[in-house]
């Protein structure tokens, strides 16, 4: 799908997913250059615009997320799944007694874990 910035200044003041209208100055087309990411050890950053290619590039860097910053976001997930179950189970067959078992195991798992590769064998 192309996509159509209007520059101004030197700068991008619109970003538009629909053709802009015959005749208006400063529209240029864009592309988007995401680059591959590895799931919960990379995340897009915060994009920008290259002005100097034709077609724009927007341009979405990839950041590392580390290690303590996944513990963190898998412990809320483990205590979330603990409360309401795994995904796909009924209300009607959730555990309480097993399901803060699981929570005990993973939290336990979590918190030794060294590299994204002890995080990646959380059960």
């Amino acid at each position: 799908m192309p996509l159509w910035v209007k520059v101004s200044n030197d700068a991008v003041v619109q970003c538009w997913d629909t053709t802009p209208p015959a005749g208006e100055e400063g529209w240029r087309e864009a592309i988007e250059v995401r680059p591959t990411v590895t799931a919960y050890r990379e995340v897009y950053g915060q994009h920008y615009f290259d002005l100097t290619k034709t077609p724009v590039e927007i341009v979405w860097p990839v950041e590392a997320v580390s290690v303590e910053d996944r513990k963190v976001s898998m412990l809320a997930h483990a205590e979330f799944l603990s409360k309401k179950g795994e995904p796909g189970t009924n209300e009607a067959d959730f555990d309480p007694v097993a399901a803060q078992a699981l929570y005990l195991t993973r939290v336990s798992a979590i918190e030794a874990a060294q590299t994204h590769d002890d995080l990646d064998a959380v059960p």
